[in-house]
């Protein structure tokens, strides 16, 4: 099921369709729902809501009510009658709230069939996003695919490749490329599209660069830098420092494990230490 999904990943690059907006914006039937900013603000509203609630009890609590909303609510939307503009305004929410689907499929379980209907949230996301005009939002459903190879070991291996190459297509998408390469192993790439995420598109949002750090100085210790992994990986505490992440608290712990071996050393003691405070461990 989890190989077949990830030949679907690849043939998903294929499914959007660059005049389906304007297409729907001539052929909507007189009686269908007229569609407004109202309406793409509402699903905006209602996205952070459901992710906000599966980022607290996790996707298995949000997803039945989730689907419900994008089945019930938003399909009559994308089938009524809009303007060229509000329409990609709409595909753009959409794919957002798709993409939320997706990775609640994806937390709710870990099972071939969650995981393939995941797989399939994100195709369609990366569908809806590629025919707004979305680059961001794209390059994030792509994301998801991707990392959904990898875990499928060696047989995903090319897959993954094809979907990270494809992210780096889009505008500011070097940070989702380089974790890519970095959970495959090509860490001299991943370096350079994490550093060149962090020096070029400067990552404002303090959760979103302390993931780029801690990716990156995992990259570091790889490649045989410590001095350069203890660097980053104290900026990566400073950022991470208040933020709610359980990405996060797996970094640090990870982070942990990796710098016991040279505890002997004073500032691997002082980054362990500060770790340990914020998981709540000292």
């Amino acid at each position: 099921m989890l190989a077949a999904t990830a030949s679907f990943a690849l043939s998903a690059l294929g499914l959007p369709d660059a005049e389906a907006v304007t297409r729907r914006v001539s052929t909507a039937p007189s009686g269908a729902v007229r569609v407004g900013a109202g309406e793409v603000a509402a699903i905006r509203t209602m996205t952070r809501t459901f992710g906000d609630a599966a980022a607290e009890y996790g996707g298995a609590h949000v997803r039945q009510l989730a689907v419900r909303y994008l089945t019930s609510s938003v399909g009559p939307w994308l089938d009524g009658r809009y303007s060229e503009a509000t329409g990609r305004g709409l595909y753009a929410a959409t794919s957002e709230l798709v993409h939320l689907c997706g990775w609640m499929a994806q937390d709710e379980g870990g099972d071939d069939h969650h995981q393939g209907l995941a797989q399939r949230y994100y195709a369609h996301a990366f569908a809806l996003a590629e025919e707004a005009g979305a680059a961001e939002l794209a390059a994030t459903a792509l994301r998801g695919m991707a990392t959904q190879a990898i875990d499928l070991g060696p047989r995903g291996r090319a897959v993954a490749l094809r979907l990270s190459e494809r992210c780096v297509d889009y505008a500011d998408t070097w940070t989702k490329a380089g974790m890519i390469l970095a959970r495959l192993g090509d860490l001299d790439d991943a370096h350079e599209h994490l550093q060149h995420a962090l020096d070029v598109h400067g990552l404002d949002r303090r959760r979103s660069r302390a993931i780029v750090l801690g990716d990156l100085g995992d990259v570091h210790l790889r490649q045989g830098d410590l001095d350069g992994a203890l660097t980053v990986w104290s900026e990566f505490i400073d950022c991470a420092d208040g933020v709610q992440s359980v990405k996060i608290a797996d970094d640090l712990t990870d982070m942990r494990v990796r710098v016991s071996r040279y505890g002997k050393a004073p500032v691997v003691a002082e980054l362990d230490g500060r770790a340990a405070v914020l998981l709540g461990d000292a």
